[in-house]
């Protein structure tokens, strides 16, 4: 019975999006980029993209790929590359003082 339990903790707690303490009290904006739904957090030239959607295929390079997209789509500011960090799930990053133009 306990693990029952556990396991629908561990399923509950996998399908949300709670960001870092940085981002607390911060209203995610949802994007779709190629069949991922990301919510994306941003605020002060910092942001954080995190996977909503199972891929069980998904690697972190492309969580980067998919999640640079969401925030610049989300934030409307183009990100410096340099700073991406992060896994299969979450990557945070810096925001560049250019506006995203697609």
């Amino acid at each position: 019975m306990r693990m029952m339990v556990f396991a629908a903790v561990l399923a509950a707690l996998g399908a949300c999006s709670s960001p870092s303490l940085r981002f607390v009290g911060v209203e995610p904006v949802t994007v779709e980029v190629e069949g991922w739904s990301i919510d994306v957090y941003a605020d002060d030239g910092a942001a954080e993209a995190i996977r909503m959607t199972v891929d069980w295929d998904q690697t972190p390079a492309l969580m980067r790929e998919r999640g640079i997209i969401a925030v610049e789509r989300a934030t409307g500011w183009v990100v410096d590359r340099r700073t991406v960090k992060g896994d299969g799930n979450i990557v945070r990053m810096r925001l560049t003082s250019q506006p995203y133009t697609q």
